[in-house]
């Protein structure tokens, strides 16, 4: 049996603004989730927004990117096996009369829901942003029997997330909503040709990124003899085997490797194209961020790719796993700058319809403001009506 997945709800009402929403993540590491947990609650136009963090992890200066206006809490698990944790947190939701939480990723939402719960809040909803291949049998169980209970609705940022939490998980399909990621869109920046074409990626250097294989397309395009550089940007427990490979291919001098960087959109600014070699994802931040710069796409079927970045329309899609198709798209891109225009173009102008920060954080506020009142919260402005309590 398949989720039943319903699409997003008409525009938010205005009263909606009048509630006090409080997003929950576990660490500010600068991942795609994390960035966003930051541009969501930026762009919700609610009357009072809370970010609480459980642990106080991830890169410095990242939580600077969150808006004046929004209360940061950070630190509340120590321990992850804590109860008293869970105590301490609806405690200190009650005290600030929260009406919405709203938690990212499985631990926050084991934590999130069940604190909510025990503080009174009228409305629970979750948002899993991958499907979480680390999962045991136990964390099966505990996302349908806890979080899958304790929340009024779980958002899921591609079908494939949906599918497993229903037939895997056992979450009641009514309770699954689709839900699209967001991303700022910059100004565009006219850039002139250049003698080398600059190929990008972004991500942590994990299994599911496959970046082994976005090296190999990179040998094959420097033995078809095209003039061009790959950066990968980024950080993770494969760094060491990816450098090895690079070695191994004598691509040092076509393709870096400078770390972790947090100004995104500046190093976007510098690639012609994207490359996206993932054999496993939900709805990548970074394919948004990409296409919001208006850069021209190469990447796999995988996950919500295909929805976001029509083949042939806002981008070329390739099958995960294979070097020579992913090197064959690039090539393409490499050698016709009227294709990488027109592709950007069309990327920038959908992200610009569909998947921007302020349209993402319209759609969730209406479907707070739904809940809210399907409890019994009235016109949403219950934050003055309600006493502090504990």
């Amino acid at each position: 049996m398949n989720a039943t997945l319903r699409q997003g709800p008409a525009p938010v009402p205005p009263a909606a603004g009048g509630l006090r929403v409080c997003h929950i993540i576990d660490t500010l590491k600068y991942g795609g989730a994390e960035r966003q947990f930051v541009s969501i609650l930026n762009a919700m136009p609610v009357a009072k927004k809370f970010a609480v963090v459980l642990r106080d992890q991830g890169q410095p200066g990242f939580a600077a990117q969150l808006a004046p206006e929004i209360t940061l809490r950070r630190s509340f698990m120590r321990v992850r096996s804590s109860p008293w944790q869970i105590w301490r947190l609806a405690r200190w939701l009650r005290r600030q009369r929260i009406d919405v939480v709203h938690t990212h990723m499985f631990w926050p939402s084991l934590y999130g829901t069940l604190a909510a719960r025990l503080a009174g809040v009228p409305v629970v909803v979750t948002t899993d942003h991958g499907i979480g291949a680390w999962k045991r049998p136990r964390h099966h169980w505990l996302d349908g029997q806890l979080i899958g209970r304790a929340a009024d609705l779980r958002f899921c940022v591609s079908g494939h997330i949906a599918r497993m939490l229903h037939e895997r998980c056992g979450v009641p399909a009514r309770k699954l909503q689709l839900v699209v990621n967001g991303t700022e869109v910059p100004e565009p920046v006219s850039v002139g040709e250049r003698p080398v074409v600059r190929i990008g990626t972004l991500g942590r250097m994990v299994w599911q990124k496959d970046f082994r294989t976005l090296i190999e397309a990179a040998a094959l395009l420097r033995d078809w003899g095209l003039p061009f550089e790959l950066c990968l940007l980024g950080d993770g427990p494969q760094r060491a085997e990816l450098e090895t490979l690079v070695r191994q291919r004598g691509l040092g001098g076509q393709v870096s490797m400078p770390g972790f960087q947090s100004d995104v959109d500046g190093w976007l600014r510098r690639f012609d194209i994207f490359a996206l070699s993932s054999v496993e994802e939900g709805q990548p931040v970074s394919l948004l961020e990409a296409m919001a710069r208006g850069l021209a796409v190469a990447a796999t079927r995988v996950g919500a790719i295909p929805a976001t970045l029509r083949d042939g329309q806002e981008g070329l899609l390739v099958r995960p796993g294979s070097a020579a198709e992913l090197a064959e798209a690039l090539g393409r891109l490499c050698t016709d700058a009227d294709l990488r225009r027109r592709l950007g173009e069309a990327a920038r102008e959908r992200v610009l319809r569909e998947f921007s920060s302020e349209a993402l954080a319209r759609r969730y506020l209406a479907v707070y403001a739904r809940l809210y009142a399907r409890r019994g919260g009235g016109d949403a402005f219950p934050a003055s009506a309600r006493t502090e309590q504990g």
